[in-house]
């Protein structure tokens, strides 16, 4: 299993990545465009929802790509409703 201190390194090594513990992203003009980020979580119906330390969203090239991903580990990768329509996987 991956760690937070593994992830940092690989996303790092990418060029133009910018983040760090759970959210990197490259630099797009004057944007930061997402590539991993901390998974959120709503503990509370009632409040918004906060980073969890255990899981990790990651964006994909594409809705074909994200579904031959969820299929090749479902121990491992998941999505949500939140993530609809979006090319991105989820992991534990």
């Amino acid at each position: 299993m991956a760690t937070e201190s593994d992830l940092r390194r690989i996303c790092l090594a990418l060029p133009d990545v910018t983040g760090d513990g759970l959210d990197y992203g490259v630099q797009n003009k004057d944007k930061v465009r997402g590539m991993v980020w901390a998974f959120k979580i709503r503990p509370d119906p009632k409040k918004g929802r906060v980073p969890s330390t255990d899981r990790i969203a990651i964006r994909v090239t594409n809705l074909e790509e994200k579904e031959a991903i969820l299929a090749s580990d479902t121990e491992v990768f998941f999505t949500e409703p939140h993530y609809n329509g979006f090319p991105a996987v989820c992991a534990w």
